[in-house]
C-alpha cells in the first residue's frame, strides 16, 4: 500500500515537472510556431506584416502642433510638402509634416506605428504629401490637414508631384494677371501648365482623388491684358491656343477673337 501511494506521488511529480518546463521564469507561457515549416525569419516578417498598411490609399490626417509653428500666413489653402519618419522624445512613431520649402508645420496625431513602419519601409522614411491650412479667426488658431499616399508607386507619386507643382505655380501666376505683376511671357505659362496638368490629371490612377479646374476667365483676362499693353506679337500668338479660347471662353470667345484680328491689323498696316 505504501509502496503504491510513493508511486502515485512520483507520477504526479513528473507530471508537475513537466508541465513547469514550458513556463519562462517570470510565470509566463512560451507561445511556440505551431506549423515546423515556418521558420523564424518566416515568423517575423509575418509579425511585421501586421504593423504595416494592408492597401495602397491616400490617408488623411489632422496635423497636430500646428500652432507651436512660426506660420507664414501665405501658406494660407493648399500646400505640398513630405511627411517624414524623424525621432522625437513624445513619440517613437512620430510622422512630421512640412512644406516643400522646408518649414516645419507639424506632426501627423501620435503613436501611428502602422503609418510610421509602412513610410519607413516602402518609402525610405520620406514621402511627398499635399494639404490645406487654414486660420480660424474666431479661435485665433491654425488648423490643418495633410494627404499622405502610402504604398504609391514611385511613378504614380511622380505624377503626383508635377501635378501639384503646376497646380500650385497657376494659382499664383493667375491672381498676378488682374494686378499687372506678370510678365506676358509667363501669360503662356499659364497656359502650358495648363496642358500639362489636365495630361498629368487624366493619367492618375485615381483621379476621384484630387481636385482640379481651369477658370474660364483666365484667357480673356490673358489678352485683355496684352491689349492694354498693346503686345500685338503675344497677342497674336495667343491664336495658337484656339482649342483653348473655344473651350473656355464661351459666349466670350468672340471678344477674345477679335482682339486678335486687331493686333493683326496693327502688324500688318
Amino acid at each position: 500500500m505504501v509502496l503504491t501511494l510513493i508511486i502515485v506521488a512520483l507520477i504526479i511529480l513528473l507530471f508537475v515537472f513537466s508541465g513547469n518546463k514550458n513556463e519562462t521564469s517570470n510565470g509566463k507561457i512560451e507561445r511556440k510556431i505551431n506549423n515546423p515549416n515556418v521558420s523564424k525569419s518566416k515568423l517575423s516578417e509575418q509579425v511585421n506584416e501586421e504593423l504595416l498598411y494592408k492597401e495602397k490609399k491616400i490617408r488623411t490626417f489632422e496635423i497636430k502642433g500646428l500652432n507651436n509653428s512660426n506660420i507664414n500666413p501665405n501658406l494660407f489653402g493648399e500646400f505640398i510638402g513630405f511627411a517624414n519618419c524623424v525621432y522625437n522624445s513624445h513619440d517613437q512613431y512620430a510622422v512630421e509634416i512640412s512644406t516643400f520649402e522646408g518649414v516645419k508645420l507639424g506632426f501627423v496625431p501620435k503613436g501611428n506605428k502602422r503609418l510610421n513602419n509602412s513610410l519607413n519601409l516602402w518609402h525610405n522614411k520620406k514621402l511627398f504629401i499635399w494639404g490645406n491650412l487654414r486660420f480660424d479667426d474666431y479661435y485665433n488658431k491654425w488648423f490643418g490637414t495633410v494627404n499622405i499616399p502610402i504604398g504609391y508607386e514611385d511613378n504614380e507619386l511622380e505624377k503626383i508631384k508635377l501635378f501639384y507643382l503646376k497646380k500650385l505655380e497657376n494659382q499664383k501666376l493667375i491672381p498676378a494677371i488682374v494686378e499687372s505683376k506678370i510678365s506676358n511671357e509667363n501669360l503662356f505659362k499659364i497656359l502650358n501648365n495648363h496642358r500639362e496638368i489636365e495630361k498629368l490629371f487624366n493619367s492618375l490612377e485615381k483621379k476621384n482623388e484630387f481636385e482640379y479646374f481651369f477658370q474660364y476667365q483666365t484667357i480673356q483676362k490673358i489678352s485683355k491684358k496684352m491689349e492694354t499693353d498693346e503686345d500685338w506679337e503675344n497677342l497674336i500668338l495667343l491664336n495658337q491656343h484656339k482649342d483653348l479660347i473655344d473651350e473656355f471662353c464661351g459666349k466670350n470667345a468672340n471678344s477674345v477673337t477679335k482682339r486678335i484680328e486687331k493686333a493683326e491689323k496693327i502688324t500688318n498696316s
